[in-house]
């Protein structure tokens, strides 16, 4: 199965899609369903860049177009978060969205 995104990340003038990136989270999000700490290692990461940043936990939600109370839920394993709301938190931190797997999928 392939993913397709039409929200191209722009690096030095070349856009690069995330197709294959977001294929392999596509299987990680259905394999967390046995193990959770993909999960839970993406939702450190996103607090490190959050706090890194001195960013609130209302203002990341803002920026996301996420509700008030999800990324807090989503940082303290709560909820599982979709590819979209991961996504969409690592935009509102400008961290690529490659970076904040590849460093999720290095802490487990």
């Amino acid at each position: 199965m392939l993913l397709r995104t039409n929200i191209p990340e722009r690096r030095g003038g070349q856009v690069i899609y995330y197709y294959a990136l977001l294929r392999t989270v596509a299987a990680v999000i259905t394999v967390m369903s046995v193990n959770c700490d993909f999960s839970a290692a993406l939702g450190k990461v996103i607090r490190k860049h959050r706090e890194r940043q001195g960013m609130s936990l209302a203002r990341l939600a803002e920026n996301s177009g996420l509700s008030q109370t999800y990324p807090g839920k989503f940082e303290k394993e709560l909820v599982s978060p979709t590819v979209d709301a991961a996504y969409a938190m690592s935009k509102a931190l400008k961290v690529p969205f490659w970076k904040v797997v590849k460093e999720a999928e290095s802490a487990i």
